[in-house]
């Protein structure tokens, strides 16, 4: 009978994520002590490796579960002084528009402009009406 290999699950280091694109983030983890960088395309939830630029899709649910919470970290921030205009790009076609005070979640940014999920796809809001 063959033995059972254990693998240590994934350490993620959630201070590595690094929105790179609307739909892509940067992050490592930990496989026992060897370190991996890695990038999530969240819009499918797939994982290209970056020596032989092959995607892969998920082959368990704990690197699922993995990619998920890659794309789905955000900080809050709060929009204090709505109208505000969530836009495609940097002074781009608008994609919605807050109405109210809310909270929102941020992704991270490109200069004064900021990635956030509110208008139901990815957009980016402006840095002048959100506080953290």
């Amino acid at each position: 009978m063959g033995q059972a290999i254990t693998r240590a699950p994934a350490q993620l280091d959630a201070c590595s994520f690094n929105r790179v694109s609307l739909n892509s983030v940067n992050f490592t983890y930990y496989l026992g002590s060897q370190k991996i960088n890695a990038q999530a395309h969240c819009q499918n939830r797939t994982r290209p490796t970056f020596h032989d630029q092959v995607t892969h899709r998920p082959q368990s649910t704990a690197t699922a579960n993995m990619l998920a919470r890659v794309c789905n970290s955000g900080e809050l921030a709060v929009v204090f002084d709505p109208p505000s205009n969530m836009r495609v790009s940097p002074n781009g076609a608008i994609l919605c528009t807050v109405q109210s005070r809310v909270s929102i979640k941020i992704y991270g940014n490109q200069g004064e402009w900021h990635y956030t999920d509110f208008c139901g796809s990815m957009g980016m809001i402006h840095t002048s009406p959100i506080h953290f």
